[in-house]
């Protein structure tokens, strides 16, 4: 038998849980923002680089505050990331190669005269069709401030969605912290769909966060 307060998964991770209350924070909500770059002379500098990973978020940011009937904040508005939020259907890498380029050049709308140029990379897809089934852990933060409409209910909402992306051979696990600390759900067959639910559906922001939180992560054999 695992000891007291240790949530003891099969292939995951088990938490042992200091609690200790605290009052509730405020609002933090922030964007943090690099240095916007300055426009180069291609002649003088030709030679640019750029991240291979894709952040969408500030798309959905920008349309919570449009649907609410405001103007988002402009540290919110990241160009890049509402581009990237759309699927544009890139021809995928073949054979051995590790990503697909592709280069376009238009001429700039709003400044004749001038050029721009499209750049984008299609990296090889995963063989989804081949994967192993997956044992997912969720830790789910229910503490007092995450009982907001686009947080907690949010993330029902979007683990809903994500459990009908699953294979019934999946597995899903759920522990909640601050609010209700400890297993809300033990590891369970994505099959077992209205189970699942159920236990997201008793998942509640508490009034009270919780500091103090004291992780240890630790694997068992098989």
């Amino acid at each position: 038998m695992p000891a007291e307060g240790v949530l003891d998964f099969a292939q995951a991770p088990a938490l042992v849980l200091n609690e200790e209350a605290a009052p509730l924070l405020a609002n933090s909500e922030a964007y943090a923002n690099a240095v916007a770059n300055p426009v180069k002379i291609t002649a003088e500098t030709p030679v640019s680089t750029f991240s291979i990973d894709v952040d969408t978020a500030s798309y959905a940011v920008v349309r919570s505050f449009l649907d609410a009937g405001q103007l988002p904040p402009a540290e919110a508005v990241r160009v890049h990331e509402m581009v990237n939020y759309f699927p544009y259907a890139y021809p995928a890498a073949q054979g051995d190669q590790a990503f697909q380029p592709m280069i376009s050049v238009m001429p700039t709308p709003w400044k004749p005269g001038t050029r721009l140029v499209h750049i984008a990379v299609q990296g090889t897809l995963p063989a989804i069709a081949e994967r192993l089934p997956l044992n997912l852990v969720f830790i789910i933060d229910t503490s007092g401030s995450r009982d907001e409409p686009n947080k907690l209910p949010l993330l029902k909402q979007s683990f809903t969605m994500m459990l009908s992306q699953l294979r019934p051979s999946d597995q899903v696990a759920i522990v909640a912290y601050a609010g209700s600390v400890g297993e809300v759900l033990p590891p369970t067959a994505a099959g077992e769909r209205a189970v699942i639910l159920d236990a997201l559906d008793r998942l509640a922001a508490a009034r009270r966060a919780r500091k103090g939180l004291r992780w240890r992560m630790m694997w068992r054999k098989p």
